[in-house]
Parts: C-alpha cells; sequence; structure tokens
C-alpha cells in the first residue's frame, strides 16, 4: 500500500511538471504571436519586451535572440544587435541569416572587413545552395568595392571550386565578368559575358545584363563592330541608357587623358 501511494505521488508530480511544461509552451507562444503582432505595427519597443520575456522563459531558442537582435535594430540600437545576434550563434552557429543580420550592420557602420568575414561565415554553415552562392557573392562585391579586386576573384575561383555547379550560376557569371573588366582583363571578361548570354539569349530581360558586359568588353578593346552589334541586341532600356552612359564617361576621361600630356 506504501509503495503505490509513493508512486501514485510520483505520478502526480510528473503529471504536474508536464502540466507546467505545457503551460510554459502555451504562454511562450502567446508571447511570440504578441510580439510579432506588436513588430508588424512597428511598437517595437513593446514587441521587444515580449520577447525578452519569452527569452527568459526559453533562453536556449536561438530564433528569439536572432528575433531580438532584428527588433533592436528597427529601433537603431546596433550593439545591442550585435550581441543578440552573437548569442543566437552560440546557441546555434547554423543560424545563418544571423551572419548576414551583422553583416549589414557592420556595412552600415562601415566596417567592411567586419561585414565580409560575417559574409564568409554565412557561407561556410549554410546548408542551401542558392543562399550560400548569394552569401559569398556578397562578400565578393564588398571585397570588390574596397578595391580587393584579385582577392575578390579568387574568392570567386574558390566557390566555383567548393561548388562546382556555381560556375554556370548567372549572378556568379556576371560578377565574375565585371571583377575581369575592372581588372582589364578583357578577353576573360567576354567569356564571362558571353557563358552567361548563351544560357539567356531567349530572355531579353534576363540577357540585357550580359549584353551590356559584351559591349562594354568590346569597346575597352576597341572592337568598335562587336560593341555596336552586341549594343543594338539589348532591348532593356535601362541597359541601353547604362551603357550610353558609360561610354560617354569613358569617353570624357580619355579625352581629359590626352589633354593632360
Amino acid at each position: 500500500m506504501h509503495r503505490r501511494t509513493l508512486f501514485q505521488l510520483l505520478c502526480y508530480k510528473l503529471l504536474g511538471l508536464a502540466g507546467s511544461l505545457i503551460y510554459a509552451q502555451d504562454k511562450v507562444r502567446a508571447l511570440i504571436q504578441e510580439a510579432e503582432q506588436l513588430r508588424r505595427a512597428q511598437r517595437y519597443e513593446e514587441a521587444l519586451q515580449k520577447y525578452e520575456e519569452a527569452i527568459e522563459l526559453e533562453p536556449h531558442r536561438a530564433v528569439f535572440h536572432a528575433r531580438r537582435g532584428e527588433i533592436l535594430v528597427a529601433l537603431r540600437r546596433n550593439e545591442e544587435a550585435l550581441k543578440a545576434y552573437e548569442q543566437a550563434l552560440k546557441l546555434y552557429p547554423g543560424l545563418t541569416v544571423a551572419y548576414a543580420r551583422m553583416a549589414a550592420i557592420y556595412i552600415h557602420q562601415k566596417d567592411y572587413k567586419k561585414a565580409i568575414e560575417a559574409y564568409n561565415q554565412a557561407y561556410q554553415y549554410e546548408m542551401d545552395a542558392d543562399r550560400r552562392i548569394q552569401y559569398k557573392l556578397r562578400a565578393v562585391r564588398l571585397m570588390a568595392l574596397q578595391g580587393l579586386t584579385q582577392e575578390a576573384l579568387t574568392e570567386l575561383a574558390n566557390l566555383k571550386r567548393d561548388m562546382p555547379s556555381s560556375a554556370n550560376s548567372l549572378e556568379v557569371l556576371f560578377v565574375e565578368g565585371q571583377l575581369h573588366l575592372i581588372l582589364g582583363n578583357f578577353q576573360n571578361a567576354i567569356a564571362a559575358f558571353q557563358r552567361g548570354y548563351e544560357i539567356t539569349q531567349l530572355s531579353p530581360e534576363e540577357s540585357a545584363r550580359f549584353l551590356f558586359g559584351l559591349a562594354l568588353a568590346h569597346y575597352e578593346m576597341g572592337n568598335m563592330a562587336e560593341y555596336q552589334k552586341y549594343a543594338q541586341l539589348i532591348q532593356d532600356p535601362r541597359y541601353r541608357r547604362r551603357l550610353q552612359r558609360v561610354i560617354a564617361e569613358l569617353g570624357a576621361l580619355h579625352r581629359a587623358n590626352l589633354m593632360s600630356k
């Protein structure tokens, strides 16, 4: 009888513990729903408070810390947001969106080195192939903007080595062509743009940027016939105007160089 009573008491305690856990989970769920409603209504201070209450109940949930970081960014409290994202990544390094959010903050702070590092970390941990490519391309573009064009090209080569399928990615081909243009490697630029054009030539909208690149590369090489050929194939008026503007700027620069001699 005594053993049965002890067993019953233990069962009641376990049921009570389970009930407490269910209650806590329900409360967290309600807090998150309310926090998201407040965030969508741009009532960020109140949303932040709800997320912090949820974190007190479930501090191990990385996504809660990341969402807290997003609200802190909306409140322009970037240093606190960085700490929130760091905590999220300590709990779950695979939450690559946190790295991307940190990179955006670093870009705003003009700390491009840290932004590049954050995007590269996101690239290392990301499992989705398309997102992984995008993270690496963001790092590559930032490197190019910092004048590290050759280093950016090396990173692009590493991407294609790590992910052979990325060699035919339209974004990779266009960025590769741009980098070669900047370095004056016009034949390599033409090869990248030509490959992109071959893939997209049935879509005037998608092919426009590759035709723009081909026209510009041939212009830089002095191949006026090829320049005219590709320039006339551009159907997107935005890229036509962009090409005209760039050619005008190059012409003005050339005239200025002649006058300075």
